[in-house]
């Protein structure tokens, strides 16, 4: 676990990092890369185009920590987290 942990719950974390990562897929999948199994860079192929869910461990936990990150400037910042109901 970070040592900065954002003051936002585990579900809005989740929810958030999976936006990141289908963010992420739309500007890959603009550039030409594909799925495959394996990552190669010339060929602009990454196993990593699949849906959030189906991502290794590891790799979702590339998504929260940029969201944590984010969440984290922004308060240092003095913006506030809320939502609109």
């Amino acid at each position: 676990m970070p040592l900065n942990e954002p003051p936002i719950s585990k579900e809005l974390l989740e929810q958030v990092s999976e936006q990141v990562h289908i963010s992420w897929m739309k500007k890959r999948m603009q550039e030409g890369w594909t799925y495959s199994k394996e990552r190669d860079d010339a060929k602009k192929t990454t196993p990593c185009i699949v849906p959030y869910d189906e991502l290794p461990e590891y790799e979702k936990e590339y998504d929260r920590e940029t969201v944590r990150t984010v969440v984290n400037a922004l308060l240092e910042l003095g913006y506030s987290i809320s939502r609109n109901k």
